[in-house]
């Protein structure tokens, strides 16, 4: 039944992405959407908090540590609560000091997006509390429900208030989800500042937290240089291609999410690589079949749709195909990626990442500046997912293969 409501809030996000856009025009989308990347990054701010307790809750309510359990929770909630805060502060001061014109234009959809993030800190740290406990089902019903308001309440209000109303109703729903969920999962937990407890879950969470907030941004570097290189119209365009290309590429998460979950225990019984590396392989097998058919379908169904359904979107459709290839890198990658987590490489993997990152975002800064088309953004983007993907699968399969193998 979880499955089902995660499919569920996928198919809502994206009749969100369809109504937004239809709605608002390639350079009003384009628009949202860059308001809508400082939401996303945002959603880092707990510095690893809640990476570190999905990691240590688990395994004390194992061994039946109650009262430390207690301790962790009431730690990182209020923590992640006061990390909320100084990012709303952060981006205020940075909004009035004048420094970036598009924040300071933005003031009044910037302090909805800083109130919104620590509104989501609250959301998040909630879900985990329904999954320690294996109230899966229960944890995708209220997602659907808050998607479901969210979509609703958002598209009302933009009609009213205009791109300020459609922040304003993400801030409304996840506030009513937040007074809902409190009622059951606050009454057992206290204030605390324990820094000995923050310094433990810290240890932990924040390595894991580098490490996949730059993952994210290595995946939303090619909108994050449109956002910044090109006009808002052609951020509207290169959105709405992205949506449309991204979409095989739940699939792959879907899969490596069970995936993983298989490596992580049994890695975690003997430390064996030869033990989880079936696992590894089925993956990256699933994976390199199943993208390639769905991209095919998508790129055949994304011409028709745009030209009948959003026909101001046509300059989407330049973009569709390219971006395609690179997802299926990155879906592969993505495989590769879970498993050196779990095999904890994290030197490897960090050093990979954040080096595509400058190379990617220096190379789409050089290229608008000599006035090259946006397209080359997506071959970009290609190449760097290309790269990715080979550095990590052969960073892992030199240990069991040679070279000349792996290549054939």
């Amino acid at each position: 039944l979880n499955i089902l409501f995660q499919y569920s809030i996928l198919f809502l996000v994206l009749i969100r992405g369809f109504l937004f856009s239809k709605y608002l025009g390639p350079e009003g989308y384009g628009f949202w959407a860059s308001i809508y990347l400082i939401y996303t990054y945002g959603q880092y701010s707990h510095f690893g908090l809640f990476t570190g307790i999905s990691f240590l809750v688990p395994e004390y309510l194992n061994n039946g540590k109650e009262k430390e359990v207690h301790n962790l929770l009431s730690t990182a909630i209020t923590f992640a609560n006061s990390f909320g805060v100084i990012t709303f502060v952060f981006l205020l001061i940075f909004s009035f000091s004048g420094v970036s014109e598009f924040f300071l234009n933005n003031l009044f959809l910037i302090t909805i997006i800083g109130f919104s993030i620590i509104l989501f800190l609250n959301i998040n740290f909630f879900t985990l509390r329904f999954q320690f406990t294996h109230k899966f089902t229960t944890a995708g019903k209220y997602q659907f429900f808050l998607t479901l308001s969210d979509l609703v309440l958002s598209f009302v209000l933009l009609k009213i208030l205009g791109l300020s109303g459609a922040f304003l109703g993400m801030a409304i729903s996840l506030l009513f989800f937040v007074i809902i969920m409190c009622k059951e999962w606050f009454n057992d937990l206290s204030i605390s500042f324990d820094k000995n407890i923050l310094k433990k879950i810290m240890s932990i969470g924040f390595k894991l937290l580098i490490i996949s907030f730059c993952f994210a941004l290595f995946t939303t570097a090619d909108k994050l240089s449109v956002a910044n290189y090109y006009t808002k119209t052609e951020m509207g365009f290169f959105s709405n291609a992205v949506a449309f290309a991204m979409l095989p590429y739940t699939i792959a998460l879907a899969i490596n999410g069970l995936v993983s979950q298989r490596m992580i225990e049994q890695y975690g019984k003997n430390k064996s690589a030869k033990e989880i590396k079936i696992f590894l392989d089925e993956n990256i097998f699933a994976v390199a079949f199943l993208i390639p058919f769905f991209s095919v379908l998508l790129v055949a169904f994304a011409e028709p749709a745009i030209i009948f359904l959003l026909p101001k979107y046509i300059n989407s459709l330049r973009f569709v195909d390219k971006l395609s290839i690179g997802v299926y890198f990155l879906a592969i990658g993505l495989v590769c990626y879970s498993y050196t987590l779990v095999r904890k490489n994290y030197k490897f993997v960090l050093i990979l990442i954040i080096t595509l990152i400058v190379i990617v975002l220096l190379t789409n800064y050089l290229l608008s500046n000599s006035g090259k088309d946006i397209i080359w953004v997506s071959y970009v983007s290609v190449i760097g997912y290309f790269i990715f993907a080979a550095s990590l699968y052969f960073f892992i399969y030199i240990e069991f293969y040679s070279f000349t193998r792996i290549v054939w």
